[in-house]
């Protein structure tokens, strides 16, 4: 429809819808009290989840669907290495094959980057 907006608004209503059937299913056997959790960074993942769907929508429209998920991908793979590196839960383990997939999903993103003319060998005196 021309705008990220929708896309992300279609995205959390079938979300929203779900899980609030599935709540509600769940709540059926019996008495089951809803509480919410008391930390407030538990409830940011909302506001995180619409602004990715939204960047998501407008990367796709100037990229392309293949760079644009290669992208997304390559940044999880990466922040989670990260995160692994810097403040590792106990028993963390970083395997070379987490290296080598975070390395080759970085070399699938340079590569599908290159326009197409550019891999091709140039041919010496023919035309």
């Amino acid at each position: 429809y021309g705008t990220p907006i929708t896309a992300t608004l279609v995205n959390f209503l079938v979300g929203g819808t779900a899980l609030f059937i599935l709540w509600g299913l769940s709540s059926l056997g019996g008495e089951h009290q809803l509480s919410f959790p008391a930390e407030w960074w538990l409830y940011t993942g909302g506001v995180f989840g619409c602004v990715f769907i939204a960047i998501g929508a407008l990367l796709v429209k100037s990229l392309g669907v293949l760079i644009s998920g290669l992208c997304m991908i390559a940044g999880q793979l990466v922040g989670s290495l990260a995160i692994d590196l810097i403040l590792p839960a106990p028993g963390t383990v970083i395997a070379v094959a987490t290296l080598l997939g975070t390395l080759l999903t970085l070399a699938a993103v340079v590569l599908a980057s290159v326009p197409a003319g550019r891999l091709a060998r140039p041919t010496r005196g023919r035309r």
